[in-house]
């Protein structure tokens, strides 16, 4: 196991992880249940990429900024990023634990800086015309993030990144479902508008805050795609060592969990929160352990 004493690191650097793992404990729920109960080996390098993650949105969404402002600041961001590949010495308290993964792990650029982008491209485009087009936008958003999480683990093969950017492009697509309104308030909507059309819904009517049968379709069609890429993601489990299966676990099942909420609701997720009750979480951290221990297939989401 890799220990934060193992790492030889001077005290900033150890600082900086701590930072890092402070902003997830804060931020992330399932983070802390992770911290006590596998990987902790690799804890310290997944809160550094957390910490990039999460403020490069934080970035993203200002919005009391101006959207030239937002996209000097992603640019100022990048070029950090891009210090941790030179022989600069990196300052940032959160790029100088990034730098220290990156190192260790060997990890390129590539899957940081299209989350850069994703959060340029939240500043240019409001909404998608077509699935394909949100489904790009999709293998910016979320599956570097997924992809990131995989190389620290170390699995790089073709097949186990495929299932993963299914998994993480379904969690994504879940989130817009949810976040509809709070995503309006932003000026954003990720609802295909081919999809809105068809099913006789206008931006407008998102905004009266009122439930139409038309959107109780339109957000159960995209529910149903939602679960199609969970499905198909699910041989994720089958190329995993099974101590890496719980968290993906845990991501899945909670994933699984707001669907069904969203269905209890009636795919009204306009004018009701969705969420998670304590009881739920705690029976999905149960189930995925007690799967995990017992060897049993865990690509049954029930």
């Amino acid at each position: 196991m890799v220990h934060m004493d193992k790492l030889l690191l001077n005290k900033k650097e150890k600082e900086s992880f701590e930072k890092c793992s402070n902003l997830a404990k804060n931020h992330y729920e399932n983070f802390t249940v992770w911290s006590k109960l596998i990987r902790k080996d690799l804890l310290p390098f997944f809160s550094s990429i957390y910490a990039f993650c999460r403020i490069t949105d934080d970035i993203g969404d200002e919005s009391n900024n101006k959207k030239e402002n937002i996209l000097k600041s992603l640019d100022e961001w990048e070029r950090l990023l891009i210090n941790c590949y030179k022989n600069n010495k990196v300052n940032h308290p959160y790029f100088k634990a990034l730098s220290i993964t990156i190192k260790r792990f060997d990890i390129p650029p590539d899957n940081f800086i299209k989350i850069i982008d994703a959060n340029r491209q939240d500043q240019i485009v409001k909404s998608y015309k077509n699935f394909r087009l949100l489904e790009d936008y999709c293998t910016l958003s979320a599956n570097p993030v997924g992809r990131l999480i995989l190389q620290i683990m170390g699995y790089n093969n073709t097949e186990i990144i495929k299932s993963s950017d299914k998994i993480c492009t379904g969690l994504q697509l879940l989130n817009f479902c949810q976040d509809i309104s709070e995503d309006l308030k932003k000026g954003r909507i990720y609802i295909p508008e081919e999809d809105m059309k068809y099913h006789k819904v206008k931006k407008t009517d998102f905004q009266k805050s009122i439930i139409s049968p038309e959107i109780r379709n339109l957000i159960k069609f995209e529910i149903e795609r939602t679960e199609k890429f969970f499905q198909e993601g699910l041989n994720i489990f089958l190329q995993l060592k099974r101590k890496d299966q719980f968290p993906i676990s845990l991501f899945l099942k909670g994933g699984n969990k707001i669907v069904k909420e969203i269905k209890k609701k009636e795919f009204d997720t306009i004018t009701k929160k969705i969420k998670i009750s304590k009881i739920s979480k705690y029976k999905i951290l149960f189930t995925s352990l007690l799967d995990l221990y017992l060897g049993r297939d865990m690509r049954k989401l029930q």
